[in-house]
Protein backbone atom coordinates (compact mmCIF):
# COMPACT_ATOMS: atom_id res chain seq x y z
CA UNK A 1 0.00 0.00 0.00
CA UNK A 2 1.24 3.30 -0.98
CA UNK A 3 2.37 6.16 1.68
CA UNK A 4 -0.19 8.22 0.34
CA UNK A 5 -3.40 5.55 0.94
CA UNK A 6 -1.79 4.51 4.25
CA UNK A 7 -1.89 8.17 5.48
CA UNK A 8 -5.38 8.66 4.15
CA UNK A 9 -6.75 5.37 5.50
CA UNK A 10 -5.16 6.77 8.84
CA UNK A 11 -7.22 9.75 8.58
CA UNK A 12 -10.24 8.47 8.20
CA UNK A 13 -9.96 6.10 11.30
CA UNK A 14 -9.28 8.66 13.21
CA UNK A 15 -11.88 11.00 12.02
CA UNK A 16 -14.74 8.07 11.81
CA UNK A 17 -13.61 7.33 15.64
CA UNK A 18 -13.86 11.05 16.29
CA UNK A 19 -17.35 11.48 14.54
CA UNK A 20 -18.52 8.39 17.17
CA UNK A 21 -17.76 10.86 20.31
CA UNK A 22 -18.47 13.94 19.02
CA UNK A 23 -20.33 15.80 16.64
CA UNK A 24 -18.73 16.52 13.32
CA UNK A 25 -18.98 20.40 13.60
CA UNK A 26 -17.06 20.15 16.83
CA UNK A 27 -14.27 17.43 15.23
CA UNK A 28 -11.09 19.82 13.79
CA UNK A 29 -8.45 18.77 11.47
CA UNK A 30 -5.88 19.04 14.61
CA UNK A 31 -7.87 16.11 16.72
CA UNK A 32 -7.94 14.17 13.62
CA UNK A 33 -4.14 13.80 13.15
CA UNK A 34 -3.52 14.14 16.94
CA UNK A 35 -5.46 11.08 17.08
CA UNK A 36 -3.90 9.55 14.23
CA UNK A 37 -0.29 10.94 15.29
CA UNK A 38 -0.09 12.33 11.91
CA UNK A 39 1.45 16.11 11.64
CA UNK A 40 -1.57 18.69 10.21
CA UNK A 41 0.26 19.66 7.11
CA UNK A 42 0.24 16.11 6.22
CA UNK A 43 -3.77 16.61 6.44
CA UNK A 44 -3.28 19.25 4.13
CA UNK A 45 -1.13 17.85 1.58
CA UNK A 46 -3.92 14.80 0.94
CA UNK A 47 -7.17 16.69 1.36
CA UNK A 48 -8.56 20.47 1.61
CA UNK A 49 -10.89 19.78 4.17
CA UNK A 50 -13.25 17.70 6.37
CA UNK A 51 -15.65 16.99 3.67
CA UNK A 52 -12.78 16.40 1.31
CA UNK A 53 -12.35 13.67 3.49
CA UNK A 54 -15.39 12.43 3.50
CA UNK A 55 -15.53 12.33 -0.28
CA UNK A 56 -12.63 10.11 0.09
CA UNK A 57 -14.00 8.04 2.46
CA UNK A 58 -16.84 7.12 0.49
CA UNK A 59 -14.88 6.88 -3.04
CA UNK A 60 -12.10 4.78 -1.70
CA UNK A 61 -14.64 2.41 0.08
CA UNK A 62 -17.70 2.53 -1.88
CA UNK A 63 -16.88 3.64 -5.77
CA UNK A 64 -13.59 1.82 -6.02
CA UNK A 65 -14.62 -1.94 -4.78
CA UNK A 66 -17.80 -1.54 -6.91
CA UNK A 67 -14.97 -0.39 -10.28
CA UNK A 68 -13.02 -3.40 -8.93
CA UNK A 69 -16.11 -5.74 -8.96
CA UNK A 70 -16.47 -4.98 -12.72
CA UNK A 71 -18.74 -2.80 -14.11
CA UNK A 72 -19.34 0.23 -12.39
CA UNK A 73 -23.15 0.60 -14.32
CA UNK A 74 -24.77 -3.15 -13.66
CA UNK A 75 -28.01 -3.68 -12.91
CA UNK A 76 -27.40 -3.90 -9.33
CA UNK A 77 -25.18 -0.90 -8.47
CA UNK A 78 -28.21 0.65 -6.56
CA UNK A 79 -28.35 -2.66 -4.62
CA UNK A 80 -24.87 -2.67 -3.32
CA UNK A 81 -25.09 0.95 -2.66
CA UNK A 82 -27.70 1.28 -0.56
CA UNK A 83 -26.48 -2.04 1.18
CA UNK A 84 -23.43 0.36 1.75
CA UNK A 85 -25.29 3.13 3.31
CA UNK A 86 -26.98 0.89 5.47
CA UNK A 87 -23.85 -0.96 6.77
CA UNK A 88 -22.32 2.38 7.53
CA UNK A 89 -25.77 4.23 8.54
CA UNK A 90 -24.41 5.49 11.68
CA UNK A 91 -21.46 7.40 10.02
CA UNK A 92 -23.49 8.62 6.62
CA UNK A 93 -26.58 9.76 8.90
CA UNK A 94 -24.13 12.42 11.15
CA UNK A 95 -22.52 13.22 7.96
CA UNK A 96 -26.04 13.82 5.89
CA UNK A 97 -27.31 15.21 9.10
CA UNK A 98 -24.56 18.38 9.37
CA UNK A 99 -23.56 19.09 5.78
CA UNK A 100 -25.29 22.15 6.00
CA UNK A 101 -23.53 23.05 2.86
CA UNK A 102 -24.54 19.76 0.91
CA UNK A 103 -20.88 19.26 -0.16
CA UNK A 104 -20.79 15.33 0.30
CA UNK A 105 -24.43 15.25 -1.25
CA UNK A 106 -23.24 17.46 -3.85
CA UNK A 107 -20.21 15.06 -4.51
CA UNK A 108 -22.53 12.80 -4.33
CA UNK A 109 -24.86 13.31 -7.08
CA UNK A 110 -21.56 14.05 -9.52
CA UNK A 111 -20.59 10.58 -9.63
CA UNK A 112 -24.40 9.35 -9.97
CA UNK A 113 -25.39 11.44 -13.10
CA UNK A 114 -22.40 9.74 -15.35
CA UNK A 115 -23.84 6.27 -14.04
CA UNK A 116 -27.58 6.94 -14.25
CA UNK A 117 -27.09 8.39 -17.57
CA UNK A 118 -25.88 5.41 -19.03
CA UNK A 119 -28.58 3.45 -17.72
CA UNK A 120 -30.96 5.44 -18.82
CA UNK A 121 -30.03 5.11 -22.29
CA UNK A 122 -29.86 1.55 -22.04
CA UNK A 123 -33.17 1.38 -20.83
CA UNK A 124 -34.48 3.71 -23.16
CA UNK A 125 -32.70 2.71 -26.15
CA UNK A 126 -30.63 5.69 -26.99
CA UNK A 127 -27.23 6.60 -27.97
CA UNK A 128 -27.06 9.97 -25.74
CA UNK A 129 -28.94 11.18 -22.74
CA UNK A 130 -29.44 14.52 -21.65
CA UNK A 131 -27.56 16.08 -18.31
CA UNK A 132 -30.54 17.39 -17.09
CA UNK A 133 -32.59 14.09 -17.02
CA UNK A 134 -29.05 12.64 -15.20
CA UNK A 135 -29.22 15.15 -12.80
CA UNK A 136 -33.16 15.38 -12.31
CA UNK A 137 -33.07 10.98 -11.88
CA UNK A 138 -29.81 12.28 -8.89
CA UNK A 139 -31.71 14.33 -7.31
CA UNK A 140 -34.42 11.88 -7.01
CA UNK A 141 -32.45 9.17 -6.02
CA UNK A 142 -30.01 11.23 -3.36
CA UNK A 143 -33.31 12.34 -2.38
CA UNK A 144 -34.96 9.34 -1.67
CA UNK A 145 -31.63 8.01 -0.17
CA UNK A 146 -30.99 10.63 2.30
CA UNK A 147 -34.57 10.10 3.51
CA UNK A 148 -34.48 6.94 3.95
CA UNK A 149 -30.66 6.67 5.82
CA UNK A 150 -32.28 9.42 8.23
CA UNK A 151 -35.57 7.26 9.39
CA UNK A 152 -35.31 6.18 12.61
CA UNK A 153 -35.65 2.57 12.31
CA UNK A 154 -34.92 2.27 7.87
CA UNK A 155 -36.03 -0.28 6.49
CA UNK A 156 -33.71 -3.16 5.11
CA UNK A 157 -31.49 -2.08 1.85
CA UNK A 158 -33.32 -4.86 0.30
CA UNK A 159 -37.15 -3.55 1.38
CA UNK A 160 -35.87 0.03 0.32
CA UNK A 161 -34.75 -0.60 -3.37
CA UNK A 162 -37.87 -2.81 -4.07
CA UNK A 163 -39.94 0.62 -3.06
CA UNK A 164 -37.52 2.71 -5.35
CA UNK A 165 -37.84 0.18 -8.15
CA UNK A 166 -42.14 -0.38 -7.95
CA UNK A 167 -42.01 3.68 -7.83
CA UNK A 168 -39.83 4.36 -10.22
CA UNK A 169 -42.15 2.00 -12.90
CA UNK A 170 -45.52 3.42 -11.41
CA UNK A 171 -44.72 6.98 -12.28
CA UNK A 172 -43.23 5.63 -15.48
CA UNK A 173 -46.61 4.07 -16.21
CA UNK A 174 -48.37 6.84 -14.97
CA UNK A 175 -46.26 9.43 -16.80
CA UNK A 176 -46.53 7.21 -20.43
CA UNK A 177 -50.18 6.93 -19.82
CA UNK A 178 -49.80 3.27 -19.21
CA UNK A 179 -52.43 0.90 -17.19
CA UNK A 180 -49.65 -1.80 -16.51
CA UNK A 181 -46.98 -1.35 -15.02
CA UNK A 182 -44.00 -2.63 -16.71
CA UNK A 183 -41.71 -5.20 -15.36
CA UNK A 184 -38.38 -4.47 -15.11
Amino acid sequence: MANSVITKTALAKAFKELINEKPFSKISVGEITEKCRINRKSFYYHFNDKYDLINWIFDSEFIEKVKKQGEYLRYDFIDDMCRYFYENKDFYRKIIKTDESGLFLEHFRQLMIPALKEKMCKVMGKTDMSDLYAGMSADILICSIRRWLLEKNCPEPEKFVAFLKESALRAAAFISGENEIVKS
